[in-house]
């Protein structure tokens, strides 16, 4: 991977490697430098790129807290990131998937989204 200066969300479903020990929610910082990554397995799952400014809004930290470096999602977003990862592997397709993300999202920043078309995409927040 070639340094992009993006923060990733990344809620992995499969068995693709993750930056932390057993971490299958992460928000995983900019890099610095290259990394080589090896894929096996079965890969499934979602990743956002975000850009710094989104990032410190989403995750109420600055980005450069990050670079480098893995948070377990969970830890960021009070317990709220095991959950989308649930409402993410019961997602019946890729449409629905995006609305989970984006109730996410939305949450996560405080913004009124319209309500969701998928019935796995129910609002994750109050």
């Amino acid at each position: 991977m070639l340094p992009d200066g993006a923060v990733r969300l990344v809620f992995n479903l499969g068995d693709a490697p993750s930056a932390g020990p057993g971490h299958r929610i992460e928000a995983m910082g900019a890099s610095a430098a290259p990394s080589l990554v090896r894929l096996s397995g079965r890969m499934d799952g979602v990743t956002i790129a975000l850009r710094a400014g989104a990032a410190s809004a989403l995750l109420e930290i600055p980005a450069g807290e990050l670079t480098d470096n893995a948070e377990h999602l969970d830890e960021l977003w009070q317990g709220e990131g095991a959950r989308v990862l649930e409402r993410l592997a019961e997602a019946p397709n890729d449409g629905a998937r995006v609305q989970v993300v984006q109730q996410a999202l939305a949450c996560a920043s405080n913004v009124e989204t319209a309500p969701p078309t998928e019935p796995h995409a129910v609002r994750l927040c109050s």
